[in-house]
């Protein structure tokens, strides 16, 4: 099967975790079996058991934080640059509200700089907003400039997630995501559990007119279910966390 686009870039949801392991590459074809799941996250300290093979790692590097002073604190993932070398790798990080984009930026680089000294490529920048779908409006202007300094600056592509609420958004709203940054990713989980019932879930994604990509968590959604998804051609896959 000819492979028309390769979309490992967008493949993350990083929440509370540390590293995802693509097991599939896209193809938007009308022949894509789209019930499979096509990234698996490994919640920290299981990190160690993501497979070896040429696909993108996605990796956590650390949180952003606004303090009471209005200062911004980053604190940082524990430094296991030691397990990946030459590979395809996606910094995350979670910004939490946070939109600084010089200060972003420059972690961005530094963090990328100890990447790429072990011969790693980067691919792509994830940036969790951890906000609530009825904020977002006031982040697409910082949504633009963080994606064409980072572009400019590194050519790496932003990708945003952290949505909370996520049902609540419109059409408009995700194909607006999608058009300043990249194909998003929508958890159907929170604190381990289906966020809504299935069938509400069900009937959300099957009106969603941009591409987009799921999250369940240890494989929460029978096949069924998945086929029933996958229905939707805007759907681009599923990614399982794994505790």
């Amino acid at each position: 099967m000819k492979i028309k686009e390769i979309f490992g870039v967008v493949l993350c949801v990083l929440i509370g975790g540390s590293i995802i392991h693509f097991s599939k590459k896209m193809d938007f074809g009308k022949n894509q079996d789209r019930s499979y799941y096509i990234g698996i996250q490994y919640l920290k300290g299981n990190f160690k058991n993501a497979p070896e093979s040429d696909d993108s790692v996605y990796v956590y590097q650390g949180s952003f934080e606004k303090e009471a002073d209005d200062s911004i604190k980053f604190t940082p993932n524990p430094d296991e640059a030691h397990l990946f070398a030459q590979r395809m790798l996606t910094l995350v990080y979670d910004i939490n509200g946070v939109r600084d984009q010089e200060l972003i930026l420059s972690k961005i680089k530094e963090n990328a700089k100890t990447w790429k000294m072990l011969g790693n490529s980067i691919t792509s920048i994830r940036l969790n907003l951890n906000i609530d779908s009825k904020d977002i409006e006031e982040y697409y202007t910082f949504m633009e400039e963080i994606s064409t300094l980072t572009k400019a600056e590194e050519e790496y592509n932003i990708v945003i997630g952290g949505i909370n609420n996520w049902m609540a958004l419109s059409n408009e709203q995700i194909a607006k995501i999608r058009a300043i940054t990249s194909t998003p990713v929508f958890e159907l989980y929170k604190d381990g559990e289906l966020i809504d019932s299935l069938e509400n879930l069900i009937t959300r994604l099957s009106k969603i007119d941009s591409y987009h990509y799921i999250s369940v968590k240890n494989g929460s959604l029978s096949k069924e279910n998945l086929k029933l998804i996958a229905k939707n051609k805007k759907f681009a896959g599923i990614i399982n966390v794994i505790e």
